[in-house]
């Protein structure tokens, strides 16, 4: 029992230490917020296509509160669905992504898009931080990829 503890402590620290990769703010909450060159080059990306709708998947709710922030300051509009969204949220962020011109942008946690959405007005998918299990990754990717797709669908991964 103890090996089995110490063995999920490691592995604790680990997704601890790869969260803080991702969110700087996780190591110390009290610095001041700094967008990340992945946070940079997603915004870049978007101002460039302006016209295009994006979903931005990650597996950290801190990364995607900060980048929201980030799109906003920049007046890029977007929605989130996350686990703590309600039915109601989540039913709200989908009919605006989906049928609104605003928003722009989607902000998905990993968990939260691998559960039965149909997000066909995405032609852009970003990944900020790889998930481990690609059939996680893959299945919120496949929420653009449904019935009624009759456009041409971008995915982008950010690496390391």
């Amino acid at each position: 029992m103890r090996y089995l503890r110490e063995n999920l402590q490691v592995l604790k620290r680990l997704v601890r230490n790869r969260g803080v990769h991702d969110v700087r703010t996780l190591s110390d909450e009290k610095k001041p917020f700094q967008p990340s060159s992945k946070q940079q080059v997603l915004l870049n990306k978007l101002k460039k296509e302006p016209k295009e709708k994006a979903l931005v998947i990650s597996q950290w709710t801190q990364l995607l509160d900060n980048t929201g922030k980030i799109l906003q300051a920049n007046g890029i509009q977007c929605v989130r669905l996350d686990g703590r969204s309600t039915r109601v949220q989540r039913d709200n962020a989908i009919n605006e992504f989906m049928h609104s011109s605003i928003p722009q942008v989607m902000l998905l946690s990993l968990k939260a898009g691998g559960l039965g959405l149909n997000l066909v007005a995405a032609t852009r998918v970003y990944i900020l931080d790889p998930w481990w299990n690609l059939a996680s990754e893959e299945q919120a990717v496949d929420r653009v990829y449904r019935l009624g797709q009759t456009k041409q669908v971008l995915w982008l991964k950010q690496r390391r």
